[in-house]
């Protein structure tokens, strides 16, 4: 996934590295806020997953060790704030502001907490071209000199989706992320297939070493 990745990455720089930003990632991506959920209705456990900004790490969206909520709070959020296999998420608030993540291949009903937000892109792939930008020492040195607050600094959607980027037509738009997003459609999959091998090996390990599970030899 860190090889895909940073094949996008070159690519990307061959594509921009000597363009103006003239333009704006708003080109290619909105920004949709998280839903406000209320504190005291969060559970340790559930069929409804509450991503937060802890959950992104690494590059990745830990859609494991979250907050849940009950089906009846589910029910009354608006389906904008439901969360997909390969969505990208950003951080809006805190230390953690600026980091992006990449929700794995799944089936868990997932929901978009408040200051978490959702690129939602434009046209097919061009969620990946932003991420590439905002994840960039280019894009995160905007969102920092950008941010408000100095005991918790925060940006708005409309903040992110100012960050610079290179003006393109819409054709220019569509082939460039077509190509790029080749590359993080094979490193999704790829982070659905080891959540599973990850999830088997902890669920069969405790058994092998109890002797509860033998493997013949």
């Amino acid at each position: 996934n860190a090889t895909l990745e940073k094949m996008a990455e070159t690519l990307f720089r061959q594509w921009f590295e000597n363009e103006d930003n003239d333009g704006t990632v708003a080109q290619l991506i909105n920004i949709q806020n998280g839903y406000a959920f209320k504190s005291k209705d969060f559970r340790e456990n559930g069929s409804h997953s509450v991503i937060k900004i802890k959950n992104i790490s690494g590059g990745i969206i830990d859609i494991e060790n979250t907050d849940f909520v009950e089906s009846q709070i589910a029910e009354i959020v608006p389906e904008r704030f439901k969360i997909k296999t390969g969505d990208i998420l950003i951080a809006m608030t805190g230390a953690e502001i600026g980091k992006l993540g990449l929700i794995p291949k799944t089936n868990n009903n997932l929901w978009l907490n408040q200051r978490v937000g959702l690129l939602k892109e434009k046209y097919q792939g061009a969620k990946y071209l932003a991420y590439l930008q905002l994840k960039s020492d280019f894009g995160q040195d905007y969102i920092e000199n950008t941010a408000t607050g100095s005991a918790q600094p925060n940006i708005s959607g409309t903040g992110i989706e100012n960050c610079g980027f290179p003006k393109l037509s819409e054709e220019l738009i569509k082939e460039y992320s077509h190509q790029i997003g080749d590359f993080f459609e094979k490193i999704i999959l790829n982070l659905g297939q080891i959540r599973t091998l990850s999830t088997l090996r902890d669920t069969l390990l405790p058994k092998l070493m109890s002797g509860e599970v033998r493997v013949e030899m």
